[in-house]
């Protein structure tokens, strides 16, 4: 290369270099405008953020409000017009504890069992999202599940995390202390959810842990029903020298007619087991006593009274089953008669 050349290259380079720092404005300007406006739209977002947060913290601030002072309607209707523009899970979750526990200031009936499904709905939708729930949160979902058929295990789990959580966040403490959520018309106490989850364990056949979870709330607030039922674990389990023993307990505190009938129900069912015939039939006597329309009573009756082959009362208890709707007793009443009609044709007795 010659050297005029390489000052040419030079000074072509020199220029170039000029002419960019000549035009600085121009390039500043609109890298200039560019990051304004990109700092003016990022603004506008946190302010538009800022303000649905704030929204969304006074609405829920206020059906939180409604919920503990029982004006779960408005609660509910205030959370169904936010959610039909906004979503939020804040809200939606008072909107479902608004309904929960709404449905059990009604008498049972379709609209109760309506609002317990939506409620349930709600909790299904964002659960499955992974969301941590309050205690409150958990105590309600777990409970709805509690009445599930399919669902009853996964109600117990959640009870028992409502329990733990509320060692950490009190809100449901919170909501028993002010005597917000009733069931059967009795304001909810701890004892009502370990006799929740009890009873579920029960229904489960998760007998050992059922038992549990009932001493647990006969140490809280004793009550017979739950000797009650454990006796029925007892028997279910075959220790019936067990089962009887809290059987006699409960026939010795409890006056109500029906949960006495059930209990001589019982012993009657254990005593005819183990083929103590006579004092089976002492106890479904009683039962009928205290509720005519024992079907059960009428038809172990029958089955006593063949075994002791007293064929007129056997037959006499087996029809009154049958009168009743004890499907056993109505499906072999019928062959019962017809072998009556063989025998008595064969002796001249019959057409």
């Amino acid at each position: 290369m010659k050297i005029a050349d390489i000052f040419k290259n030079k000074n072509q380079s020199k220029n170039d270099y000029y002419k960019y720092l000549k035009a600085p404005q121009e390039r500043d300007k609109y890298n200039f405008l560019k990051s304004k406006f990109f700092i003016i739209i990022i603004s506008l977002f946190f302010i538009v953020a800022a303000v649905i947060i704030v929204l969304q913290f006074r609405t829920a601030k206020q059906i939180q409000k409604l919920i503990f002072n029982q004006e779960f309607n408005k609660a509910i209707v205030i959370a169904t017009t936010y959610l039909k523009d906004s979503k939020s899970e804040k809200i939606s979750f008072l909107l479902a504890e608004a309904l929960f526990i709404k449905s059990f200031y009604l008498k049972e009936s379709d609209e109760a069992n309506n609002y317990r499904a939506r409620a349930l709905d709600i909790f299904n939708k964002i659960v499955t999202k992974g969301k941590k729930l309050s205690s409150i949160e958990l105590f309600a979902y777990g409970f709805l599940l509690s009445y599930s058929k399919t669902d009853m295990d996964k109600g117990v789990d959640y009870l028992k995390e409502s329990l733990k959580e509320n060692q950490e966040d009190g809100k449901l403490g919170a909501y028993i202390n002010r005597r917000i959520i009733k069931i059967n018309t009795k304001p909810l106490h701890f004892v009502d959810i370990y006799e929740r989850i009890a009873f579920t364990l029960y229904r489960l056949k998760r007998y050992r842990e059922a038992t549990a979870f009932y001493k647990r709330s006969l140490k809280t607030r004793p009550k017979t029903i739950h000797y009650f039922f454990m006796a029925l674990i007892e028997k279910n389990l075959k220790n019936y020298k067990s089962a009887k023993k809290l059987l006699n307990l409960v026939l010795n505190t409890e006056k109500n007619e029906d949960v006495r009938m059930n209990c001589y129900l019982i012993l009657a069912n254990i005593e005819f087991k183990q083929e103590n015939f006579k004092k089976a039939e002492e106890f479904y006597k009683k039962t009928i006593e205290l509720n005519s329309q024992s079907a059960n009573s009428y038809y172990f009756l029958g089955k006593i009274y063949r075994k002791q082959k007293k064929l007129k009362l056997y037959r006499k208890y087996l029809r009154e089953a049958a009168r009743l709707g004890h499907k056993k007793a109505k499906t072999m009443f019928p062959s019962y008669e017809l072998k009556e009609m063989r025998k008595r044709r064969a002796f001249g007795k019959g057409r």
